[in-house]
């Protein structure tokens, strides 16, 4: 489950992809490495190791779709947690 609604380029070098939030329904949209973003696409590799120039808030909109408010609200519990 990715929730990708659009992929459009951006640049020679990267993408600008939008996801639909599945909870709320908020389009959230970021520009990642057309490197990177192939990688991830190829089904290969793990989110974390394709994607090195993004966040894990990013990182997570490729895993579940979730918008920043929503990961903020499903995650909250994880926030005092440490490693």
């Amino acid at each position: 489950m990715n929730n990708i609604v659009k992929i459009r380029t951006i640049s020679k070098t990267e993408y600008e992809v939008t996801f639909k939030c599945p909870f709320c329904g908020e389009l959230t949209s970021i520009a990642v490495p057309k490197v990177e973003y192939i990688d991830w696409e190829s089904g290969q590799y793990h989110v974390q190791d394709c994607f090195r120039s993004l966040g894990p808030d990013e990182r997570e909109l490729f895993v579940t779709g979730l918008c920043m408010e929503c990961q903020k609200e499903a995650f909250k519990e994880f926030e005092d947690l440490e490693y």
